[in-house]
């Protein structure tokens, strides 16, 4: 039983850094875009899109009941 909740808690504190990672991530591309003129171009807008589906996508699909 301890051996598993050790397991659950390692697991969950990966998840955790995981997200937070992502989330930094995201805010780095978001601040460049707004505030570094020579990164406000069309490709990287379009890769801002792409990248907040992605995540909305992989967090609705890890927080779903299978």
């Amino acid at each position: 039983m301890l051996l598993g909740l050790a397991a659950g808690l390692v697991s969950l504190g990966s998840l955790w850094l995981y997200n937070l990672f992502e989330w930094c991530s995201g805010l780095i591309i978001l601040y460049k875009y707004l505030f570094l003129p020579y990164c406000n171009s069309l490709a990287n807008l379009y890769f801002i899109y792409i990248y907040s589906l992605s995540n909305i996508f992989f967090y609705l699909n890890k927080t779903s009941i299978h």
